[in-house]
């Protein structure tokens, strides 16, 4: 999916557009960090402040996130020099705005990541699919939000929904408007828990193939369908 396909999807009125070119050498220079400033440089080519969102330029009301009003939200896309930015590449980012954000890696004219940061916690990423599924193109556009907060809340379901698509083969039914936060929560931890088992489940066939005793590979067979079955069972709660 090109970059214009994805940010389509985002439906942002015109007067939120700005696409402020933002040089590579003054973003590095902002980060206090000298390996921060290292990865910036070696493996960003731009970064361009696609829109910067607020109620004027909306029309939506600024609602409100956990800790305070909500401020605005910006929409930044970021081309590397690498297909797939390191995870501290995209975390140091969001944390160098201090409004919420979401963030689009571009990589050979091909978005390759969408990011956002729930609340205060960490950075939820994703890779961007080659065609966006209908409930997640519904969750990003703009003109289904009820406020700049909720705009937010969506486009974090959005990518936490496409994570867990990859994982599972469908995407989960949309959390209802004012879920409370237990709900995020339960999906979140269902999501890191699939990961777990996957990376177990690929460790234990590995050993499982390299073991030469027959009872100790039995073990480790019943072991790996025990973290499939788990697996399974943690996929069907989302």
């Amino acid at each position: 999916m090109s970059p214009e396909q994805l940010l389509s999807l985002l439906r942002l009125p015109s007067a939120t557009l700005r696409q402020w070119r933002v040089a590579k050498d003054d973003f590095a220079a902002q980060l206090a960090s000298p390996a921060d400033r290292r990865c910036v440089k070696d493996r960003v080519e731009s970064r361009v402040w696609h829109a910067a969102l607020n109620t004027d330029r909306t029309g939506l009301t600024a609602g409100a996130i956990p800790t305070s009003a909500m401020p605005g939200v910006a929409v930044l896309v970021l081309t590397t020099k690498i297909p797939v930015p390191p995870p501290r590449l995209v975390l140091i980012v969001h944390r160098a705005v201090p409004e919420p954000l979401m963030l689009v890696t571009v990589h050979d004219n091909l978005a390759t990541t969408l990011s956002v940061k729930p609340g205060l916690g960490e950075v939820l990423s994703c890779p961007v699919p080659n065609e966006m599924p209908a409930p997640a193109a519904t969750l990003l556009a703009l003109d289904r939000a009820s406020s700049l907060a909720d705009l937010h809340a969506r486009w974090c379901q959005a990518i936490l929904g496409l994570s867990l698509a990859r994982s599972t083969g469908t995407f989960p039914p949309p959390l209802p408007a004012g879920h409370d936060a237990e709900a995020w929560q339960r999906r979140r931890a269902a999501l890191d828990r699939i990961v777990a088992l996957d990376r177990e489940i690929e460790r234990l066939t590995q050993a499982a193939r390299r073991e030469k005793q027959l009872a100790r590979r039995a073990e480790l067979n019943q072991t790996l369908q025990s973290a499939r079955r788990e697996r399974q069972a943690v996929a069907e709660t989302v």
